[in-house]
């Protein structure tokens, strides 16, 4: 009996229906390795399989002109590489597009004996990408108009071959039956008729056996079938709809249609077999492009023979106008609310900002008419230091719910001082069909208007003001003037005195300078300066002007 079994090649298999025997080969390997000899081969290069026809391999969507087979870049490193001839492409950039001028493929055809049915339940094949090429692959088929994966897989796109390997696949075909690897991903800018992905060494796993007649339709699934559900309220515009089978479907023929209930209008007819409804596996997805209203009641209908399965048995359809009926979302009432702003608000010691920043609640967009301003004053004096126009174009900067309002150049915020930011009610309004209108921001906003109640901060005082300076040194020479920040040559009103030898151990001189050659002034303290000199040469400020501070011995006020 043993002996028996393992010669046995045709093995039993019990039918699902009637206990029938169905013959079948089990697990055949159909290849192509695209030749080892001038001037290679784009035909199965395996034995043939018993009941199939196998095509042979071509290439699709190409950008440009290229040989499809060549000894350009042979094959290597993966285990069982042939190095010889291969198939390459010019492919295009960018996402999977499965239409025409798209996406490169390489294709081939499947064709069953009648009374037959194939199953692909894997594939293998050496790929090899550049820079610009696929880094990812779909396998996908006619049964389903090229909608649905098949398998699918990444590529490396640093000019190395890898084998790539998809198992436990189980596609079933009684009649011919396209099969396309598509490459996509790619990215930078790919040449026109410069193949820049290539494959060798392409192997399937096939089974053929002879065809079970499938006379089951399709029908909803059993658990969550409509997306949104039956009678479901609160809709959300803008939504994907969805309706999920018992089985693996594809498109028939016909339209998909989106009515509203309370005149029965079609708002949108989606076409089956086009991009307008997507199908995977035993799901179909549309999304309108038409605005739905809002707090509206629609129904969608799908008539028979518009989603069929894998042996085109016609799902019934929905054909009731209450059987897959919803209501939208009501419309939107709430305005947006700041949530927090930048500089914080009651924030102190900062550097004058050049630009302000406000988050809110929701996303935003500036207002599309008025003249609605946004102020920065002065606490002091409640005087305008800045304003910026809501709906002047360019001026302020939108992301989501953050909007970044600039200060103008020409009038920039100063150092020590304590502002507030006010915001015109309707500056800015949601982006939602009601476009809400943001209420605004005073001096003292009253809750529950905004999380921040008030938007005030205070700038840092003059930076960089020197108070003293000491440095050792034995003579004064002259020198590019260095001053510090915020400081400035003056004469005018303020006196300064030069010194010879220690500060407090030598009569000052008694040279005053004040209105005739100036001193050194900041942030309105006027201060004077001495040095160390061994000659006993007196230096006045004129000398300091010509002189880096680094000379300095001390820096001082007059005062004191």
């Amino acid at each position: 009996m043993n002996s028996f079994l393992k010669n046995l090649q045709l093995p039993l298999v019990l039918a699902a229906t009637g206990l029938a025997m169905v013959t079948s080969t089990l697990g055949q390997t159909v290849s192509w390795n695209f030749g080892t000899a001038a001037p290679g081969s784009a035909a199965p290069s395996s034995s043939a399989v018993s009941n199939l026809t196998v095509s042979d391999v071509t290439q699709g969507n190409n950008n440009g002109t290229t040989a499809m087979l060549s000894t350009t870049s042979a094959s290597s490193t993966y285990p069982g590489f042939s190095a010889s001839y291969n198939a390459g492409a010019a492919a295009r950039t960018g996402a999977l597009v499965t239409g025409a001028s798209g996406s490169a493929y390489f294709e081939f055809t499947l064709t069953p004996a009648s009374g037959k049915q194939v199953t692909l339940s894997a594939i293998s094949f050496g790929t090899r990408s550049t820079a610009t090429a696929p880094q990812a692959y779909s396998l996908r088929s006619s049964l389903n108009s090229f909608g649905a994966d098949v398998a699918t897989g990444t590529i490396s796109n640093t000019s190395v071959w890898a084998i790539k390997t998809n198992t436990g696949l189980s596609s079933v075909a009684t009649a011919a039956t396209t099969y396309r690897i598509y490459g996509y991903n790619g990215a930078g800018n790919a040449a026109t008729g410069t193949a820049n992905w290539r494959i060798d060494d392409l192997s399937l796993t096939v089974t053929v056996a002879d065809a079970s007649a499938d006379t089951t339709p399709p029908v909803l699934a059993i658990t969550s079938p409509l997306s949104p559900s039956d009678n479901a309220n609160g809709v959300s515009i803008g939504t994907a709809f969805s309706a999920t089978f018992s089985e693996n479907i594809t498109a028939g023929s016909g339209n998909i249609t989106l009515y509203k209930t309370s005149d029965n209008s079609v708002i949108q007819n989606f076409a089956v077999g086009t991009s307008a409804v997507t199908i995977s596996g035993s799901t179909a997805t549309f999304t309108p492009t038409v605005p739905l209203l809002n707090f509206t009641d629609y129904y969608i209908l799908i008539p028979s023979g518009v989603i069929v399965d894998g042996a085109t048995n016609p799902f019934a359809g929905v054909i009731v106008t209450t059987a897959w009926n919803f209501t939208t979302i009501p419309a939107d009432t709430s305005a947006p609310t700041i949530v927090s702003v930048a500089p914080v608000t009651a924030s102190t010691n900062i550097a004058p900002p050049t630009s302000l920043t406000v988050t809110f609640s929701e996303n935003v967009q500036v207002a599309s008419s008025g003249t609605a301003k946004v102020y920065v004053k002065k606490v002091s004096d409640d005087s305008t230091a800045a304003e910026i126009e809501a709906n002047l174009f360019g001026q302020i900067t939108i992301s989501g719910a953050v909007a970044t309002i600039p200060i103008p150049a020409l009038t920039p915020l100063d150092y020590g001082v304590a502002y507030y930011v006010t915001i015109d009610m309707g500056a800015f309004e949601d982006v939602s069909s009601s476009n809400n209108a943001f209420v605004g921001l005073s001096k003292y906003s009253d809750s529950p208007t905004n999380t921040v109640l008030s938007w005030t901060f205070t700038t840092v005082d003059v930076p960089g003001l020197v108070t003293s300076y000491a440095q050792t040194f034995s003579g004064l020479t002259t020198a590019t003037p260095t001053l510090p920040a915020g400081w400035s040559t003056s004469g005018g009103a303020g006196y300064v005195t030069t010194y010879r030898g220690d500060w407090g151990t030598t009569t000052p001189d008694t040279v005053n300078i004040g209105a005739t050659l100036g001193g050194i002034k900041g942030n309105a303290s006027v201060f004077g300066y001495h040095h160390t000199s061994s000659t006993g040469t007196t230096y006045n400020s004129t000398t300091l002007v010509g002189t880096p501070l680094s000379q300095i011995l001390t820096l001082r006020n007059t005062t004191g």
